[in-house]
């Protein structure tokens, strides 16, 4: 599906994959329901195919069974960082439109209303996240994830599989990304993802962060 995306096909065509890895995953949980894989492998499809929620709870399943299984934490620091951010829009999106409407009860947004008139900025997003309890819950989850991929990096024995430092530099841009308002915070944004990139160029989610 990665490579369909890439290539420009629409999602439509890569959504024809969908029920034979379902399929699949269903075999594979029959087999050995202690495996973390399925679900993994399942919820990475649906992410290519934009089903966010979907994704992620196909990682929750996968990381409920082993939850050291870095690929599946890596995949759900992702989601995670995009609901992040995708929160914090939505919050700046109704204090813009708060605001427009104080301007407005205010005459202010009339041509011979008073002049000088200049709407108030939102607050950092640092502090939208303190404020808001889903904005906190998510960033805490996306920490917590993040923490434990690179415990799990840390401690992966010598070929063994675990998280690359591509994932994980990915991932701790990722994180910036969501919480970065002003045009200099985006600079370890960029180093970082571009850091990713550098070591593995197939992390599509570090082209699509620089893209935005």
């Amino acid at each position: 599906a990665l490579t369909l995306r890439r290539n420009g096909a629409p999602l439509a065509e890569a959504e024809r994959y969908l029920p034979r890895l379902e399929a699949a995953a269903a075999e594979a949980v029959a087999a050995d329901p202690r495996s973390a894989e399925p679900n993994y492998h399942l919820g990475k499809l649906l992410r290519a195919l934009l089903r966010f929620e979907e994704a992620k709870a196909e990682q929750d399943r996968a990381l409920a069974l082993d939850p050291d299984f870095a690929p599946s934490l890596y995949e759900r620091t992702v989601l995670l960082a995009d609901e992040l951010g995708d929160r914090l829009l939505a919050m700046e999106a109704e204090w813009w439109t708060r605001e427009g409407t104080r301007l407005r009860d205010l005459g202010l947004l009339e041509p011979g209303g008073p002049k000088g008139a200049r709407p108030i900025d939102p607050a950092a997003r640092g502090q939208l996240v303190r404020v808001d309890p889903e904005a906190r819950g998510i960033q805490d989850a996306l920490l917590n994830d993040l923490r434990r991929l690179e415990r799990v990096a840390a401690s992966s024995p010598s070929g063994q599989p675990g998280p690359s430092n591509a994932q994980l530099k990915c991932a701790r841009g990722l994180l910036l990304l969501a919480t970065s308002n002003a045009l200099a915070d985006l600079l370890p944004v960029e180093q970082a993802l571009h850091e990713a990139l550098t070591e593995d160029p197939t992390l599509d989610e570090a082209w699509e962060a620089l893209a935005r």
